[in-house]
C-alpha cells in the first residue's frame, strides 16, 4: 500500500473543491483512486443519485438530506462540476443529452437550452422523472392532488411530449414507479400488487407505454420487488424484500433471478442500486457493525469498496456505489464528519488503478 495523498483544486468558478485521496487496495486487484468533492458553497450536504454510461453523476446538494431547497448537481466524465439551476431540484438521471429529475415538485429535464417542464395530466399535481432510455423515453411517476408522493407510474415519449401512467396490477391501488428504460424501449419499475401475506410492490415491465404490467421474476420467499437499473444488455438490477423484513440485493438476466450475496459477518441486508454494461453491480450492503458500506458485485462475489480503497483510513466513508460506467469507475455516495462530529454526504467516485 503506497502512502494516501490529498490536494484541492477548484472548478468551473462554483466555489466547489475536491480531496483526492489516492488509496491502492493490497495486493490483489481491482484497485482505485479514491475522489470526494466538497459541496458547492452555502451547502453542507451532497448525494449522488446516478451514473450515466458516459460516467457523468447527477444528484443534488442542499443543507441536509434532501432540503427542499436543495440545488441540483452534475459532474462530468472529466470531473467538471456543475449545478443546474436555482435552488427547488433535484437531479434523478442523466442520458441521451439530458438530465432528469423534479424542480419544486414537478418532473423537469436539463438541456443545454436550461430546464424544461415536462408535462403532467391535468387530473394529476406534480412528479418526478427518474430515468432516461437511450431512445429519449422518459419515465418516473406523477401524483394525486391530495398526496405529497408521487405515486402513479408514468412514461414521457420526449419532452414535449404528454405523460402517459402505466397499467397497474390492482386498479384499487394504482400505486407505483417507473424507474429504468431497457435497450428494446420497455419500462421497468415497482406497482402495488399480490404478494406473501398481502400485498406488496411487485417488479413488473411493462413492453410499452399502453401494456399491462408483468411481474419479473421472484426470489424465494419475496414479499416485494424494486428494480432500479438496467444496462445495454437488459440485465436489471435491485432489491427485493423477504419475509421478515430482510433486504436482499438481485440481478435479472433474461427469465432467471439471481440473489447476489450480503457482507460476511454482517446482516443480510444488500442493496443492488446500479449495474454496468459488463454485468457489475454495486451498490451496498452492512457490515458487522452494523454500519452501511459500498460494495461491488463481480461474478457473483461481494466485494467491500471501503475496505478496498480506504484500506484502513476511517475517512471519507464509502457508504454507497450508486452507478458504474464503461471504464469501470464507480460512483459513490461517501460521508465526513462534520464540526460537530456527525457524519454528511458526499458525492464521489472510484478510479480503477492499473
Amino acid at each position: 500500500m503506497e502512502g494516501t495523498t490529498r490536494g484541492r483544486r477548484r472548478w468551473c468558478g462554483l466555489g466547489l473543491a475536491v480531496a483526492v485521496a489516492a488509496c491502492d487496495a493490497a495486493p490483489a486487484p481491482p484497485r482505485y483512486r479514491v475522489t470526494v468533492l466538497e459541496p458547492p458553497a452555502s451547502t453542507a450536504f451532497a448525494a449522488p443519485l446516478a451514473m450515466g454510461r458516459d460516467g457523468s453523476i447527477v444528484g443534488y446538494a442542499g443543507g441536509d438530506a434532501w432540503d427542499p431547497a436543495a440545488v441540483p448537481v452534475r459532474i462530468a466524465p472529466g470531473g467538471a462540476a456543475t449545478v443546474l439551476g436555482e435552488p427547488g431540484g433535484v437531479a434523478w438521471a442523466g442520458g441521451a443529452g439530458l438530465v432528469v429529475g423534479e424542480h419544486a415538485r414537478r418532473p423537469v429535464a436539463w438541456t443545454e437550452r436550461g430546464r424544461v417542464a415536462l408535462d403532467v395530466p391535468a387530473a394529476r399535481a406534480g412528479g418526478l422523472a427518474i430515468a432516461v432510455g437511450d431512445d429519449g423515453q422518459l419515465v418516473g411517476a406523477v401524483g394525486d392532488p391530495d398526496g405529497e408522493v408521487p405515486t402513479r407510474p408514468c412514461v414521457w415519449a420526449g419532452l414535449d411530449a404528454p405523460a402517459v401512467e402505466l397499467a397497474v396490477l390492482d386498479r384499487s391501488l394504482p400505486i407505483g414507479v417507473a424507474r429504468a428504460v431497457t435497450p428494446d424501449g420497455a419500462i421497468v419499475g415497482e406497482v402495488v400488487g399480490p404478494a406473501i401475506g398481502g400485498v406488496g410492490f411487485v417488479a413488473v415491465r411493462w413492453d410499452a407505454p399502453g401494456a399491462a404490467a408483468t411481474p419479473l421474476p421472484l426470489l424465494h420467499q419475496q414479499r416485494s420487488g424494486f428494480p432500479r437499473a438496467v444496462n445495454a444488455g437488459g440485465e436489471i438490477a435491485g432489491f427485493a424484500e423477504r419475509l421478515g423484513h430482510q433486504l436482499v440485493a438481485f440481478v435479472i438476466r433474461g427469465e432467471a433471478i439471481e440473489e447476489l450475496p450480503a457482507l460476511p459477518g454482517g446482516p443480510a441486508l444488500a442493496v443492488a442500486q446500479a449495474i454496468g454494461d459488463d454485468g457489475d453491480v454495486v451498490g451496498l450492503a452492512l457490515d458487522a457493525g452494523w454500519l452501511p458500506r459500498a460494495v461491488l458485485w463481480r461474478d457473483g462475489e461481494i466485494i467491500d469498496l471501503h475496505a478496498l480503497a480506504m484500506d484502513g483510513a476511517e475517512e471519507p466513508r464509502l457508504v454507497a456505489g450508486v452507478g458504474v460506467d464503461a471504464a469501470g469507475r464507480i460512483a459513490v455516495e461517501a460521508a465526513v464528519r462534520d464540526a460537530d462530529g456527525g457524519w454528511v454526504a458526499r458525492i464521489g467516485w472510484l478510479d480503477p488503478v492499473d
